[in-house]
């Protein structure tokens, strides 16, 4: 099963939760995969990787043809959850503001 989804990554706020959900939902379904487009906005935004890499392994997808000129400064990512106990995964405590 996958999971897609775009433009997610926009408020600090916003992708704190959205981490909080990924990591339920993968310790939920172990063999869940995200695929994940966004454009970089904000300079929290590389905070948010960084949680987010050490819970899932990113994997850059490259677009190619015409969408790809068109929309060369969104990044699109593939995320599998690491191998982690559903503890671990739970174990999740983003910094607040």
């Amino acid at each position: 099963d996958v999971v897609v989804m775009a433009d997610l990554v926009y408020d600090v706020e916003a992708s704190r939760q959205l981490l909080v959900t990924l990591i339920a939902l993968a310790a939920a379904h172990h063999q869940l995969q995200f695929v994940m487009a966004f454009r970089p906005r904000n300079v929290e935004d590389p905070e948010f990787f960084r949680e987010l890499s050490k819970h899932f392994d990113l994997a850059p997808q490259r677009s190619s043809g015409v969408y790809g000129q068109m929309c060369y400064d969104v990044q699109i990512l593939r995320l599998t959850a690491k191998g982690k106990t559903d503890k671990d995964l739970f174990d999740c405590h983003p910094k607040s503001g």
